[in-house]
């Protein structure tokens, strides 16, 4: 018997599973003009001492010195305020200096700006990304460090959540 499939089941999979975005995120990570990167997929992370789960984490990464924390959607939003929470205590756990929220969604839906809403309640003070279908199937490099402006330097006071866009960025 031979193996075939469908080139658009393949994708419709990809996308359901969740393997499109987080591909489309590692290569917009992979395409930054840092050196040092690094990758690890699909991550839990348990508590040294307690052997507790804290979280799983859909890729952690490494751009030159900074070290990173993404989560990934495809077709859902971030309406689980608990997983974003747990995410955010476990950067500050590692010393994280950047999140990144990456999803399929448009950069104006609804759920994208709850996302925003919803973490400019929590006083975070580490530097937060939000990467949207318009930059996730951009072609031309967006250079995180064009949106950086003193965003990932160690002053935390310089911290703020940015939606990077192709053509400009909203800092918040």
């Amino acid at each position: 018997m031979e193996d075939s499939f469908k080139l658009n089941e393949l994708i419709i999979n990809a996308v359901d599973q969740g393997i499109l975005p987080l591909l489309l995120t590692a290569n917009f990570l992979f395409k930054q003009m840092f050196c040092g990167k690094r990758f690890l997929f699909n991550n839990i992370l348990y508590d040294k001492n307690s052997k507790e789960q804290l979280a799983e984490v859909d890729i952690i990464f490494t751009i030159g010195k900074l070290i990173g924390l993404a989560e990934v959607k495809a077709d859902r939003g971030f309406e689980d305020h608990s997983q974003i929470d747990r995410l955010l205590n476990i950067s500050k756990r590692i010393n994280a200096n950047l999140i990144i929220f990456s999803t399929l969604k448009s950069k104006n839906s609804e759920e994208v700006q709850d996302l925003m809403d919803y973490l400019k309640t929590t006083g975070i003070d580490i530097s937060i990304f939000i990467l949207t279908k318009e930059v996730l199937f951009e072609k031309e490099l967006i250079n995180l460090s064009d949106y950086t402006d003193n965003i990932l330097s160690s002053d935390r006071s310089h911290k703020r959540i940015a939606i990077i866009d192709k053509k400009n960025f909203d800092i918040n």
